[in-house]
């Protein structure tokens, strides 16, 4: 009698980490993956990844992402369609989805979600990611990839979608590359004027004329946000 409670005892036991265990498995192997901010902030996205080629990890309805200094948190609203193995999710601001080249986000989140001065950044209970001060790179070109650090952002989202964007679309008037359209930038094309150029043929006609001139003036005064 006493070996038949304790095996029973031992099923339902078993049963209860059985149980908890596949209420986790629904997100336990995703983490947050990339980061990239404009330096105003209104250009964001955070990437998530699945890490371990999980088939059921789908169940995010209700998790959280969530940024410890500004406070800001995203609700996912559903469950993936499955499977979600090796996977990207791009949260992004309108700003980032309205860029040339830009993959479409999986949802939009609001602009300055996460602090460019560092962060913390959460994903559900089973993600942390510490980011130091000045980790987050603001050259307009740039991400931070949590295992190669800054480089070449590279968002992708849930259908496999992948680009690489320029938060500063007037960058092809900055001859000089000093990350702002100014008189050095219109001193640079008018030594070049009526000659191929080649850093102030704008347009790649092959000739420096008033073509290449609009686009400057057009531009002149911007600089990477």
């Amino acid at each position: 009698m006493n070996r038949n409670r304790t095996s029973i005892a031992i099923i339902a036991a078993a049963g209860a980490v059985i149980a908890a265990s596949t209420a986790q498995a629904g997100v336990h192997t995703w983490d947050v993956n990339e980061v990239f901010s404009s330096a105003d902030g209104l250009i964001q996205y955070i990437e998530l990844k699945e890490t371990a080629g999980g088939v059921g990890e789908i169940n995010l309805a209700g998790r959280l992402v969530t940024s410890e200094t500004t406070g800001n948190q995203f609700v996912f609203p559903a469950n993936l369609v499955p499977p979600p193995s090796l996977k990207h999710l791009l949260l992004a601001t309108q700003s980032f989805a309205d860029l040339p080249g830009a993959p479409t986000p999986d949802h939009i989140i609001p602009p300055n979600f996460f602090s460019t001065a560092g962060d913390t950044l959460r994903f559900h209970t089973v993600d942390t990611w510490v980011i130091a001060p000045g980790a987050i790179p603001t050259d307009c070109v740039s991400s931070l990839d949590r295992i190669t650090g800054a480089g070449v952002n590279s968002p992708t989202n849930y259908d496999g979608g992948s680009g690489s964007v320029d938060a500063w679309p007037q960058r092809i008037a900055d001859i000089n590359d000093d990350n702002v359209v100014d008189t050095a930038d219109l001193g640079a094309l008018i030594a070049q004027f009526g000659t191929v150029g080649p850093s102030a043929n704008l347009n790649g006609d092959d000739i420096v004329d008033t073509a290449d001139l609009g686009i400057l003036i057009a531009a002149f005064g911007s600089a990477c946000p």
